[in-house]
């Protein structure tokens, strides 16, 4: 899908610190034109599995409203960078450098997406954590009070289920999890925490994984030691490149 990137602009732009400022402002004024980008998604409802979904009866016109940004005076020059004029070879080059510019800063640590080694990076700036390495099993993230923490990410499309589901656990050197759910433009939209003791309490090990598939219903999210975590201000940070 051609679509203009108004949240999450640093993943693509590489200009330099004039273009970052302009950028900056640009994205200030979009979201004031386009308020319901950054909103809560419009209501949830649960499936007969108990997982719980997000319907988006305006997406489809929210992602022409994306477009459509593209036109606003000024928004292509401030991005320095604009897909819709890109070949598909162009944006895959694209993609390959953006990728070894974020190994490079230290967000990714394998060759997979992104959406995991970012919500490390979120959580470990809202806890004022410190990442485990790339081969450390258990936990990711050890927060300053030493609590070794298990992060999961998982992207939101749109439409459909929300974080129905995140990457099996399969071990249980960390005490406890916690999920970062973001929208398709890397945009936090959820945070969740809970003691590793509901992981094993609800959800058993599948024999043929040998491993936990935690799911995100209704009924863990109701479990009183579930915390919602927000997790927008570590998010700015990380997003803007403001990290001590």
């Amino acid at each position: 899908m051609r679509e203009a990137r108004l949240v999450g602009l640093s993943w693509g732009n590489v200009a330099d610190a004039a273009d970052v400022r302009a950028e900056s402002h640009f994205r200030r004024i979009l979201s004031e034109r386009f308020p319901e980008i950054n909103a809560k998604p419009d209501k949830k409802t649960e499936g007969g599995d108990g997982v719980v979904t997000v319907d988006h009866p305006a997406a489809e016109e929210r992602a022409v409203e994306r477009r459509q940004a593209l036109h606003v005076p000024g928004y292509r020059r401030a991005m320095g960078y604009d897909p819709t004029a890109r070949t598909l070879g162009e944006l895959l080059e694209d993609w390959a450098a953006i990728m070894r510019e974020l190994k490079v800063r230290d967000v990714l640590r394998t060759n997979n997406l992104p959406t995991g080694d970012f919500a490390e990076v979120i959580v470990a700036v809202h806890f004022g954590g410190t990442r485990g390495g790339s081969s450390q099993t258990g936990w990711d993230v050890i927060a300053s009070d030493g609590e070794r923490l298990q992060v999961k990410g998982t992207r939101h499309l749109g439409t459909g289920v929300c974080g129905a589901s995140i990457t099996p656990i399969r071990d249980t050197a960390y005490d406890s999890v916690v999920v970062v759910v973001f929208d398709e433009d890397f945009v936090v939209i959820e945070g969740l925490k809970f003691p590793r003791e509901v992981v094993e309490e609800r959800f058993p090990v599948e024999q043929y994984r040998n491993a936990r598939a935690v799911r995100l219903t209704r009924k863990l999210r109701a479990d009183s030691r579930v915390e919602s975590v927000d997790l927008s201000e570590a998010h700015r940070r990380v997003h803007d490149g403001i990290v001590d």
